[in-house]
């Protein structure tokens, strides 16, 4: 299924719940990765997401996705301006925090930046202890959540 049709039926069920969602967008996600240390970057799809729709914070779980309306105001920019430290030493270990866990926790749910193979373009999606993380251990990882975000919504719409 194309990765646009996916996007589009994923984004359309799961943001039913919180007001749906809509499009254009009229903003760049990239203003986010200016914050993020040399050589970390969204995947395409991600970007995709963010850069084409606009909608409110919503859970498909266990990731709560945060909300994208507004640029440097929106929730998601917010996330990331508010945590870089925290964001910064995600990185450091490989992952690269996007959302949180549904749960309410500080849990960030990350892609597993090492997950990436050339040309695949998507990484694989882990639910970090943010604990460990402030402890300073290297083995973060909480849970496994999908090979890749695409897989991710195509299992969402698929059930």
């Amino acid at each position: 299924m194309k990765r646009s049709v996916v996007i589009y039926k994923f984004l359309s069920k799961e943001t039913e719940a919180s007001g749906g969602f809509s499009v254009p967008h009229g903003w760049d996600i990239s203003i986010i990765e200016t914050l993020l240390p040399p050589g970390v970057a969204f995947p395409k799809i991600f970007k995709e997401i963010y850069n084409e729709n606009a909608f409110d914070e919503f859970d498909s779980s266990p990731i709560t996705f945060l909300e994208n309306y507004d640029g440097n105001a929106s929730e998601i920019y917010k996330y990331y301006e508010n945590n870089i430290d925290f964001i910064k030493e995600c990185c450091n270990l490989g992952y690269l925090p996007f959302a949180r866990s549904d749960t309410g926790s500080f849990d960030p749910v990350c892609f597993d930046l090492s997950s990436n193979k050339p040309g695949q373009g998507d990484y694989a999606i882990v639910l970090l202890d943010h604990e460990d993380i402030f402890i300073g251990k290297k083995n973060v990882v909480k849970q496994h959540i999908s090979k890749s975000l695409y897989q991710f919504m195509r299992n969402k719409i698929e059930n």
